[in-house]
């Protein structure tokens, strides 16, 4: 949902979501090769799918249509080039990679070898998700490495024959019609670790911390747990998505482009206190994180607010009845006050 990511200067990327495979569904239902970008826009790749005896060129624009032709055509009409294929789970050897030789109007696959490090030239080998049935192509991907994608074992050698004789008979793709695809319908394969991300989570919640309390707060022995189950999930760390009202009232509607955080402290009869950070991320879903059953109290009056602008990569710290003033329902709010005896409590 951000413009950019939080790097400055030359080092500031566009932040992307990152899939097993995106798709736009074209005018002609064709499954067109996409990525998803900042503020959440699907851009289409720069791509060539082969449909019988036909070519089908697409691209986010003309340039970009320009400079992937000549990149492709140059590793076919080249004398050998690497295959590259990423291998999972496999260890070390993380890639397999083979070599293929120029012969004649053919083409020919050396044997495989597995190794740690791709090469940063050549062509690369996915297999679209089983079951779902796509036109051969070959495709730049946002990364800037060429690609080719089938469903269909074996079917790599005819595709490269065809695209060496679709170059020798087209020097370049001619004229093309521009279109602008409204509200386009796109399909997206992914996979979410929902454990990982509610450790990352937890992990914000212990940095707030340290940089409010300093650094020897959190060494204390009562934060022990929730920094093994970050660094290791033993723990197991509960799941932090919440839809109780009670918790989801005291973080309301925060404004545009901002994250809410609240951090809360609920003394204990013997003394100590535990810590408990809420999150609202893109205005949307509601974590809480227990960080402590039992320290020492940080010594605040209230509870700690506040705003992360996710567009300028801002935080600011805002008092506890001003944020409910201003962004919450102070009737809920109130309401949650008299239950708990005129205090918060998490």
């Amino acid at each position: 949902m951000q413009p950019s990511g939080r790097n400055r200067g030359r080092q500031t990327k566009e932040p992307t979501l990152t899939t097993n495979a995106t798709y736009i569904v074209g005018e002609d239902g064709r499954l067109l090769e996409a990525y998803i970008g900042g503020g959440f826009k699907s851009i289409i790749l720069p791509q060539l799918h082969i449909a019988g005896k036909t070519a089908n060129l697409t691209a986010g624009n003309g340039d970009s249509l320009l400079g992937f032709l000549a990149e492709l055509r140059s590793l076919i009409e080249s004398e050998e080039f690497n295959l590259i294929r990423k291998v999972k789970g496999d260890g070390e050897a993380s890639f397999e990679v083979s070599i293929v030789r120029a012969v004649g109007e053919s083409y020919a696959i050396g044997p495989s070898i597995r190794v740690g490090k791709a090469p940063k030239k050549g062509l690369w080998v996915q297999f679209a998700e089983q079951g779902k049935e796509i036109e051969n192509r070959f495709y730049r991907t946002k990364s800037n490495t060429l690609t080719y994608k089938t469903s269909v074992e074996d079917s790599l050698l005819p595709s490269l024959e065809f695209i060496r004789a679709y170059f020798k008979k087209y020097s370049s793709p001619g004229e093309w019609a521009e279109s602008v695809v409204e509200q386009p319908l796109v399909q997206v394969e992914t996979s979410v670790n929902l454990g990982m991300a509610d450790r990352a989570i937890a992990k914000i919640g212990i940095n707030f911390l340290a940089y409010l309390k300093g650094s020897d707060y959190v060494r204390h022995p009562g934060f022990e747990s929730v920094k093994k189950s970050i660094l290791s999930d033993e723990p197991h760390l509960p799941w932090t998505h919440t839809e109780n009202q009670r918790i989801v009232q005291l973080l309301g509607t925060p404004p545009a482009s901002h994250h809410a955080l609240m951090i809360a402290a609920s003394p204990d009869p013997r003394g100590m206190t535990m810590i408990v950070m809420v999150l609202k991320l893109y205005g949307g879903t509601v974590h809480q994180v227990r960080l402590a059953e039992s320290v020492p109290h940080p010594g605040w009056t209230e509870s700690q607010y506040f705003l992360i602008n996710y567009v300028s990569h801002e935080i600011r710290s805002i008092e506890m009845l001003e944020y409910m003033a201003r962004y919450c329902d102070m009737d809920a709010v109130l309401g949650l006050l008299q239950e708990d005896g005129g205090q918060l409590q998490s």
